[in-house]
């Protein structure tokens, strides 16, 4: 069973002479391709390594008076179309037969489209394959159109907090919100803590799932005054996704002064008298001292 524009034609013994001989009316004897199966298979993976896998099974037109597929007779056109079939995303390309396909037998294509093509942009799309073969004007045999729908992660920073208003000198932890609000997981990537532009601390993300939240704690102790702090979600530009803009958030954060409480001050201040009235005794008797050796020695 073969497809030209949606329109099967049976072929082999049993083939119909009149719909078995529909090309050969009216093109005269040559070859004709026709496409046998199609079928699409998404592989998710890194960004520069996620792609869509097309295979297509196409095989010549069997009659008796129809032909083998001779190499560079034949190619195929492969277009990608946006949900409506209205908006050409990806294409055309031209996949050239570059073999001979004898009667009977058929040739297994595998063409892959990075889903850099598509702009890393989750949603339904549409496939068309065609056939032609060349000549002075080339002839359009055979059409396939394929619906499939491309389901892309998307990390957001939700959240950014902090456990205790930052003072400098004083330990504490900032806290983020990482969400992922795409259609398929993120897997294994980074998370990275910046004050003043300068990398502080890095988490790893295993696993986030579609509609999962996750939240990670930062340590840190400022030192200056002014602090901007900055949380980056996938630093490395690992994930197959379409916006970046939303990977990161930002905050201007003015840390306090470390105040000491007034209990503390007033004893600290007396230690410290005491521990002057004591040094200033022992200076006293000590000189006290040195005066009688002095005397003893007259």
């Amino acid at each position: 069973m073969l497809i030209y524009f949606n329109a099967l034609i049976l072929s082999g013994k049993n083939a119909p002479p009149l719909i078995g001989e529909i090309w050969e009316n009216l093109y005269g004897v040559n070859s004709y391709l026709g496409i046998k199966e199609s079928w699409v298979k998404i592989n998710l993976d890194a960004k520069e390594n996620s792609k869509v896998d097309l295979f297509i099974i196409v095989a010549p037109y069997v009659s008796p008076f129809s032909q083998d597929i001779l190499p560079y007779e034949h190619y195929l056109e492969v277009k990608i179309f946006d949900s409506n079939y209205e908006k050409l995303i990806y294409g055309p390309i031209k996949i050239v037969i570059n073999g001979t396909i004898m009667k009977g037998n058929e040739l297994l294509i595998n063409y892959s489209i990075p889903a850099k093509e598509l702009n890393y942009k989750s949603g339904r799309y549409i496939i068309q394959i065609d056939t032609y073969r060349k000549g002075l004007k080339d002839i359009n045999l055979a059409r396939l159109s394929i619906p499939f729908h491309l389901s892309l992660p998307n990390v957001k920073i939700a959240g950014l907090k902090f456990e205790e208003k930052p003072k400098i000198g004083v330990p504490n932890k900032i806290i983020a919100t990482i969400m992922n609000n795409g259609e398929s997981s993120a897997n294994n990537f980074k998370v990275t803590l910046y004050i003043n532009n300068k990398v502080v601390e890095e988490k790893r993300i295993t696993l986030l799932k579609p509609g999962e939240t996750i939240e990670l704690t930062f340590n840190w102790t400022p030192q200056t005054r002014e602090n901007k702090i900055t949380i980056k979600a996938d630093d490395e530009e690992i994930l197959p996704e379409e916006r970046l803009d939303d990977n990161q958030a930002s905050k201007l954060i003015f840390a306090g002064w470390f105040l000491i409480s007034p209990y503390i001050i007033i004893a600290l201040i007396a230690i410290i008298a005491a521990a002057i009235i004591a040094i200033y005794s022992m200076l006293k008797h000590k000189a006290k001292s040195e005066q009688k050796i002095c005397k003893m020695v007259k």
